[in-house]
């Protein structure tokens, strides 16, 4: 996660660099599998998932680092929040 959040400004735009690398990785590695145009990590996991049946373990190391250094970051956190409820 602190790699991320060295590269990005905010909350939001670190979200936003690890949503791109992330897909961008997945797609790179399973090239043969159809994407749509919305892209983000759960439409291209369920892509993959649906056409190799592939599952997938996420673990995210680090990840109280954002609540640490983006202490004044309300909007971002509740962002984080949101994304964590709705999945």
């Amino acid at each position: 996660m602190t790699d991320f959040m060295e590269n990005s400004d905010s909350i939001d735009d670190m979200l936003e660099y690890l949503t791109e690398e992330v897909t961008s990785e997945l797609q790179e590695e399973y090239s043969d599998v159809r994407y749509g145009k919305r892209v983000s990590v759960r439409t291209v996991m369920n892509k993959i998932y649906g056409s190799k049946q592939t599952q997938f373990v996420i673990v995210i190391d680090e990840w109280d680092a954002v609540f640490r250094e983006y202490k004044d970051d309300k909007e971002g956190k509740k962002s984080i929040w949101i994304s964590c409820e709705t999945g």
